[in-house]
């Protein structure tokens, strides 16, 4: 909801919570590779504000999906199907 731009690893879990919201890097982050293309991708949104405000809007709308209601039911679903 802060409305920052999303620069992450594409590891684990981050495709889902990142998704087509950010900008997700291959490589392990501990490389320089890495490094230097997470820095590169930080520099074009920086230089591409179009681009940057479309990425921030879905963090936005996406984030206000994520209410303590809505958390706790899919977590009661979860839990849920567990136990049958």
């Amino acid at each position: 909801m802060a409305g920052c731009a999303c620069v992450a690893s594409d590891l684990a879990a981050l495709h889902t919570t990142v998704g087509d919201r950010g900008v997700l890097v291959p490589g392990a982050p501990d490389t320089d590779d890495f490094k230097a293309r997470a820095i590169a991708e930080v520099v074009n949104l920086l230089n591409d504000p179009t681009r940057r405000h479309a990425l921030q809007e879905r963090d936005r709308a996406w984030a206000a999906q994520q209410t303590w209601q809505a958390r706790a039911s899919e977590w009661l679903t979860v839990l849920g199907s567990a136990t049958r």
